[in-house]
């Protein structure tokens, strides 16, 4: 018996099974449909089907045309044996048959009779490896004298091309349940960290807070970490995490010193996650309200006026290096405006740039929020910040990030 590979069923699903793989479905590739749409118009056929062959079972995966006609439904299986698809793909049968019920190899099969089958074409489909995944095929009631041998020829090369795209598609599927498993393990198990970088007065370059940083044991940008977990729906899951392990190590910040952590507008939306902002930290935490779905978040207002009733600040992040309405800065109205590092950084060489800086504090001035700059890496990029009116920075040319035991040394 040929190896064969079991791929999920084409229908959308997300799940909140958190006990572990799968988590969702991948959806129905529309190529596919398209494609069995023109092989079954262009050979006159009632209907187009995509089986795979899964252990001892064919189990119907995409249909185009007339199913019901035929009894058939996507998710359906049959004993794989019984099969014109199973026979044509360890060489059987021929790729064509015209009339099923005058051809003496399949005219005495049960399938003949029940789905009422007049004439078949079809194809194995198979990867690029040579593993067999199933079959292409196309039904009709009535015989289709029509069909030539030429229109195997056809029918293998629509195998080869629906064989392509569900090969990348099961390669999707198998790196996404990767990251599943990569992310579940982080979330179960630990091996999520964090650092902290300091934030200066610009005036007196003393320490008035640390940002912290969530950090991964296995490596790798947050940025790319949190991308993955959305993707794969378990991005709350892990943002909640690292404001878990964020807020597990306030007692380890010098006294006197504020924490900031940045937020998603959803994780800033949750009544859970406020809660646990505002039993851990109160007064002592500033939140950074990344730029993407600002405005579209629903209860982002709401959220804001709550944290903000309860004693933490709010502050825009990255400002300047997203599209931000001014509305937005009126509405939540921030205590804090955070630049983004790439608007700062190069300030001193560049005055436009240098402009945009100057705007972004008078904006800040005029909602009464303070300016914290992201991004310095030079003297001179600091001496200009200075010389705008920013209040505070962080960036290498003031200090890196720091480990746990770095901020040890810290404390008074």
């Amino acid at each position: 018996m040929s190896e064969t590979l079991i791929l999920p069923p084409p229908s959308a699903v997300v799940e909140s099974d958190t006990n572990g793989p799968p988590l969702f479905l991948l959806p129905a590739r529309e190529s596919v449909e398209r494609l069995l749409a023109l092989a079954r118009k262009h050979l006159g056929m009632e209907v187009a089907i995509v089986s795979e062959f899964t252990g001892e079972e064919q189990v119907l995966r995409h249909l185009e045309g007339d199913p019901e006609a035929f009894g058939l439904q996507i998710g359906a299986g049959a004993r794989l044996s019984d099969t014109y698809c199973w026979r044509v793909a360890n060489g059987h049968l021929p790729l064509v048959i015209p009339d099923a019920r005058a051809d003496i190899r399949v005219r005495d099969l049960e399938v003949t009779w029940e789905a009422d089958i007049g004439s078949y074409i079809g194809a194995p489909i198979r990867f690029s490896d040579g593993l067999l995944y199933g079959s292409v095929c196309c039904l009709s009631h009535s015989a289709n004298p029509a069909l030539r041998d030429r229109d195997a020829g056809f029918m293998t090369m629509l195998a080869a091309l629906i064989g392509q795209e569900l090969e990348a598609q099961w390669a999707a599927h198998q790196k996404r349940l990767q990251t599943f498993g990569r992310i579940r393990e982080v979330l179960e198990r630990g091996g999520l960290g964090v650092a902290f970088r300091p934030i200066f007065d610009l005036d007196s370059l003393s320490i008035v807070g640390y940002e912290t940083l969530p950090r991964f044991e296995e490596g790798g940008s947050p940025e790319r970490w949190f991308a993955d977990a959305d993707e794969i729906g378990l991005g709350a899951d892990l943002e909640r995490a690292a404001i878990q392990v964020s807020l597990a190590h306030l007692d380890d910040l010098p006294r006197g010193a504020y924490h900031w952590v940045s937020l998603s507008p959803r994780a800033m939306s949750s009544p859970t996650i406020r809660d646990m902002l505002a039993e851990a930290s109160g007064d002592r935490t500033i939140v950074g309200l990344a730029p993407t779905g600002r405005d579209g978040e629903p209860g982002l207002v709401e959220a804001t006026h709550d944290l903000r009733a309860r004693g933490l600040r709010i502050a825009f992040d990255h400002v300047g290096g997203e599209p931000t309405a001014l509305s937005d800065f009126y509405r939540l109205q921030p205590e804090v405006l955070r630049l983004d590092a790439g608007t700062v950084r190069g300030i001193d060489a560049d005055p436009p740039q240098r402009e945009v800086v100057s705007f972004l504090v008078r904006l800040g001035s005029e909602v009464g929020a303070v300016i914290v700059a992201e991004g310095i890496e030079t003297r001179e990029t600091l001496n200009l910040l200075r010389h705008l009116g920013v209040a505070y920075g962080q960036g290498y040319a003031l200090a890196p990030p720091l480990s746990l035991d770095e901020l040890a040394h810290e404390r008074p």
